[in-house]
């Protein structure tokens, strides 16, 4: 899942105007992978502003497969656009909930980008109408695959020497750096979990019931045997940790381990 905010705001302090704002590009799936749009009206002015409308156009790659707004908006589609205009006048100020559209990808290929489109306007004056205007670019990329084994440090080294057992202490979550994108879920069988994801950066993140496990040292010297998960927190109950960004590429994988010592091995 990835989604694109699209922000509408008008900047100037005495005469409203429209801007259309987004963040950095996503990358999502060329086939089954799917985002959201959401496009949202701030009047930052002083006055009220007159017929605000906006419209979102979505390229040929995307499908929309649902949307949802409010009331103060009065929305059609034609085609791949969504118009909507505002009811009544915007005051200063006001932010009203705008429009989220969700869409499917079909028909894009690995290595592919396309827009995303917003526009917006009004009938009061516009001090800035070169900032009606904005685009978001959505790549297309292939999978790759992240992997993951727990394991228990009997000897609190942060290395997994043979013998040292597969263990189940807790579910992972695999999150996006750039976007929304997240993945994860309990552990599978024998202590390891797998999953296809999109080829980008990502993160991991893990936690365990601290009245029955720790984190091993991390990153004690050897990739292939270390635990790759940084401990960043801690209350009465739980222990989170995560590892450093790291990318996943078209048909690769990447590993990353969690070691683990049981309290009872250490009190």
């Amino acid at each position: 899942m990835s989604r694109i905010l699209l922000f509408m705001f008008t900047p100037c302090s005495r005469i409203p105007s429209a801007v259309l704002q987004g963040p950095a590009a996503l990358d999502i799936l060329p086939d089954g992978g799917w985002t959201s749009v959401y496009v949202q009206v701030l009047n930052a002015g002083t006055a009220a502003a007159s017929g605000v409308r906006f419209s979102v156009t979505l390229p040929p790659e995307l499908q929309e497969s649902g949307s949802m707004t409010t009331n103060q908006w009065d929305c059609s589609g034609e085609g791949r656009t969504t118009t909507c205009a505002f009811v009544g006048d915007l005051a200063a100020g006001a932010e009203p909930y705008g429009l989220s559209l969700t869409a499917g990808v079909s028909g894009a290929t690995v290595g592919g980008a396309s827009d995303v489109t917003a526009e917006a306007s009004t009938t009061s004056p516009d001090a800035n109408a070169a900032n009606d205007t904005d685009r978001q670019t959505l790549t297309y990329v292939g999978k790759g695959i992240v992997k993951t084994q727990f394991w228990n440090d009997l000897n609190a080294d942060g290395l997994r020497q043979p013998g040292e057992p597969a263990v189940d202490p807790g579910g992972i979550s695999v999150r996006s750096v750039g976007d929304d994108d997240l993945y994860g879920g309990a552990n599978t069988f024998d202590g390891q979990y797998s999953e296809q994801v999109p080829a980008k950066e990502y993160y991991a993140e893990v936690e365990v019931q601290t009245s029955r496990w720790l984190f091993t040292t991390p990153d004690a010297g050897d990739d292939r045997v270390d635990s790759d998960f940084t401990p960043n927190g801690e209350n009465q109950y739980f222990q989170t940790a995560r590892t450093e960004p790291f990318t996943v590429t078209d048909g690769g994988t990447v590993q990353v381990d969690r070691g683990v010592v049981a309290v009872a091995a250490v009190s």
